[in-house]
């Protein structure tokens, strides 16, 4: 181990390759491969583009510009390392040991960092006498993510208790059962995050934008929030009205509704839940309620397993992180509904056929869909104009017909990994569809 840690050892980017490409040749099981360990080397602004490199090493290393978007950084050692303006766009780093690391201003878009660990760390060696020195810091100790980018990305559990945030951006990111403890967090962006279940002891949000984020089930004791942004954003607290003001029981509602459905409105009345907090009902599982109004709806959270809610009117609701799996939601109204992390694994969004053998395709202009799971889901015809699909997964998704005009594909999943932006746009009024193979083209 060199006695000082100040000095660090240059790598070309041809010796960075060759270490990286060793890495690949070990986890292949072919001859001649090598962990990768770049401890205490220098690899400013070098190129690791999706790279493979799980459990490499990476302890204090500098990894200042370098280009690591894409490379997967799963359980990977990057203990104190200086990464100040990388780019993480799309990279994994799932179980990473962040420990003390530097990332102010590093674009981590979309990357994968479940379970990181983003504590304190220091680096420090023995002296002749025995004492303790720190070095390669300036003001060595917690983790620095000042002024990232970490919007979209998921954050779920990863332990950042005295993380310096200021003023980072955390737009949509998945946030739930983070730790947060003491965390620096001023001025940061959490539009939309998703903080459900997190520990925010004593954290200092003042001037944070919490704008639309869920603090459901979150522990913020001794938390300050001088002058944040907390318009829409979603507690433990009923936001909008509560399901004990619904003028009737709710089973006696449901059977007025079917009444006024079997006999073409003649009885019975349309349910009409909008703007009321469903949380309180528990679970939805198996609801049988096509055709009912439920705009700007709380269903944040709630089992909706198999859910019959085909020509529903659901502008606007908030379905994040809802169980929708199998539910038939053909020809239903889901325009500017919150869908994000929503599963919606083989649920039905093709045309409900109405009289005259007439086509109503689902209605999803506008909504968001961060992160929702669409796998096998039947989405023909469906109207996905300007819909925001950042990062959704689509793989085994039935796509014929859907109109994606204006639509953000960004990061999304499909059979072939991921779509090309060139593929959406609107040539003469004419919506592009990206082909999606089928079954047995694949």
């Amino acid at each position: 181990m060199p006695s000082d840690r100040n000095t660090f050892k240059r790598l070309s980017q041809h010796e960075a390759d060759v270490i990286a490409l060793k890495h690949e040749l070990l986890y292949k099981g072919q001859a001649n491969g090598v962990r990768a360990d770049f401890s205490f080397c220098d690899l400013t602004g070098l190129n690791l583009c999706g790279r493979f490199l799980t459990d490499a090493l990476f302890t204090g290393a500098r990894l200042c510009h370098v280009d690591l978007s894409g490379a997967n950084l799963d359980r990977a050692n990057l203990f104190a390392a200086d990464m100040r303006l990388a780019n993480l766009e799309r990279a994994s780093m799932r179980r990473a040991d962040l420990r003390g690391v530097i990332l102010r201003g590093a674009n981590l878009d979309g990357a994968d960092l479940f379970e990181a660990d983003m504590r304190e760390g220091r680096i420090a060696e023995r002296g002749n006498s025995g004492e303790l020195s720190f070095f390669h810091k300036t003001d060595p100790g917690p983790s620095e993510i000042v002024a990232a980018l970490l919007s979209n990305t998921n954050l779920e559990q990863a332990r950042m208790s005295g993380v310096i945030a200021t003023q980072a951006d955390f737009t949509d990111a998945n946030m739930r059962g983070c730790k947060l403890v003491r965390a620096k967090l001023r001025d940061t962006k959490m539009v939309g995050a998703i903080l459900e279940g997190a520990d925010l002891t004593g954290a200092d949000m003042s001037g944070a934008n919490l704008e639309n984020a869920v603090l459901v089930r979150s522990v913020t004791s001794e938390a300050l929030y001088d002058k944040a942004q907390l318009l829409h954003t979603l507690t433990d607290a009923v936001r909008g009205r509560p399901t004990t003001e619904l003028p009737s029981p709710f089973d006696e509602l449901v059977a007025d509704h079917w009444r006024w459905i079997e006999t073409g409105g003649k009885e019975g009345e349309q349910l009409d839940l909008s703007s009321y907090d469903m949380r309180r009902m528990g679970s939805l599982a198996h609801l049988d309620l096509p055709g009912c109004r439920a705009e700007e709806t709380i269903f944040y959270g709630l089992n909706m397993v198999g859910a019959k809610l085909q020509g529903a009117q659901l502008r606007g609701a908030d379905l994040r992180t809802a169980v929708l799996h199998k539910a038939d939601l053909r020809g239903a109204n889901l325009r500017d509904a919150a869908l994000d992390q929503a599963d919606l694994r083989d649920s039905n969004l093709s045309p409900l056929i109405g009289s005259a053998n007439q086509l109503i395709p689902a209605q999803l202009g506008g909504a968001r869909m961060h992160y929702a799971d669409l796998r096998g889901a039947d989405l023909r015809h469906a109207v996905l104009i300007q819909a925001d699909l950042t990062h959704a997964n689509l793989i085994g998704a039935e796509l014929t017909g859907a109109d994606l005009t204006a639509a953000n594909l960004r990061g999304t999943r499909h059979v072939h990994g991921a779509f090309d932006d060139s593929l959406i746009e609107d040539v003469q009024g004419i919506a592009l569809v990206p082909r999606v193979l089928t079954a047995g083209e694949q």
